[in-house]
């Protein structure tokens, strides 16, 4: 795999993953778009979250979100982001822990992920990796 490929972009779905990436903070949101008259209190943290964070809110056509979300449950949600890096294995591991007494000191946590074939799945593990301060994961 090429150590520096990039898709234009990234798209989180839904209500709860859309607030954990604005939450972290550093996954470059771009632009959140809502649905159409869509309120509550989900909403007004994401969009205060949003606001925080220099994202525009953009309220769309549920069509819109259908075809951002590439039909999977938006739950009204979807935040568009800067793109997914890849690199090679060793350059990630170099960049978390360059030196062996590195790795001993901050016992790094890699996740291994092989044979997922959804892209939900992948974005579900992906999630709670972020979640559980996950070093890297390696996928082939």
């Amino acid at each position: 795999m090429n150590a520096e490929l990039e898709r234009d972009t990234s798209t989180i779905i839904g209500r709860q993953p859309v607030r954990e990436a604005l939450e972290r903070g550093d996954l470059g949101i771009q632009k959140v778009m809502l649905k159409q008259g869509a309120s509550g209190e989900d909403i007004g943290v994401i969009r205060t979250l949003a606001g925080e964070r220099g994202a525009p809110v953009q309220y769309v056509p549920v069509e819109r979100l259908r075809h951002e979300a590439e039909g999977a449950a938006h739950q009204g949600v979807v935040a568009i982001s800067t793109p997914i890096r890849y690199r090679e294995v060793d350059e990630m591991l170099s960049d978390i822990a360059p030196t062996w007494g590195d790795v001993k000191a901050k016992k790094p946590v890699l996740l291994v992920v092989d044979r997922v074939t959804d892209p939900r799945n992948f974005g579900a593990i992906l999630r709670s990796a972020v979640a559980a301060g996950t070093d890297g994961v390696v996928i082939p």
